[in-house]
């Protein structure tokens, strides 16, 4: 496990052999909370200079995708958690526990592992228009 701090907040992440497995605890929600642009954006860019560090390789992510999927993850995590109970209330317990164990860590990776990786590249195009919405602070 490695540690990064970007504007005050300390966040904990791991390097795969072809990504990054980031936690999601109380020092990336308070980076996105505060940052969700320049401190997303810097997040990304500083994992993807550790991995080539420590891999001798780039990781083959584009720093605006990155950070795409980072969010992603993030506001997924904001949507879902009001509708957890509800979900367990119809017995879909199996649903939420696969849910709460996938928002523990984002994991982001290239596009020979993460299936996702074409639909974060996708919605990267329309960073610009996030940028426009959501400010930091």
């Amino acid at each position: 496990m490695f540690t990064l701090t970007i504007f005050n907040c300390t966040l904990t992440y791991s390097l795969t052999d072809a990504g990054v497995h980031l936690i999601s605890d109380a020092g990336l929600h308070q980076l996105i909370r505060t940052y969700p642009v320049k401190g997303v954006n810097r997040l990304a860019e500083e994992l993807k200079k550790h991995f080539e560090e420590v891999k001798k390789r780039p990781l083959k992510i584009t720093t605006k995708s990155l950070a795409t999927e980072i969010r992603g993850h993030y506001y997924f995590e904001k949507l879902y958690l009001p509708f957890r109970r509800l979900l367990r209330f119809f017995f879909l317990q199996k649903i939420t526990d696969i849910l709460d164990n996938s928002l523990k860590a984002y994991d982001c990776a290239e596009a020979a592992v993460d299936g996702n990786r074409r639909l974060w590249d996708f919605l990267s195009l329309f960073d610009g228009i996030f940028s426009f919405f959501v400010r930091d602070r």
